[in-house]
């Protein structure tokens, strides 16, 4: 308590926590980290772009290059070099 004892007493405020992860300002698919009191986004491991925008690498094959397809969220060569090595 502060104030005067005879005349009026006030609760003594406790100085707020800045939290500026909580809530998260970076969006889904993405993580925020405390640096020095400022948020700081960042997309998950295995997704790409800047957040809020975070995405797999591709989705459908048109995502990727035309010598590529989407394989398990990734743009890879659908006829991998072992294959016609043989």
């Amino acid at each position: 308590m502060s104030g005067n004892a005879f005349t009026a007493c006030f609760p003594v405020k406790e100085p707020e926590i800045l939290q500026p992860c909580n809530p998260s300002p970076c969006g889904p698919n993405s993580r925020c980290q405390d640096i020095s009191g400022q948020a700081v986004c960042s997309c998950v491991l295995g997704l790409h772009r800047n957040p809020p925008a975070c995405r797999p690498e591709c989705i459908v094959n048109s995502d990727c290059p035309l010598n590529e397809a989407c394989v398990n969220l990734k743009c890879r060569d659908p006829c991998p070099w072992i294959l016609w090595r043989r």
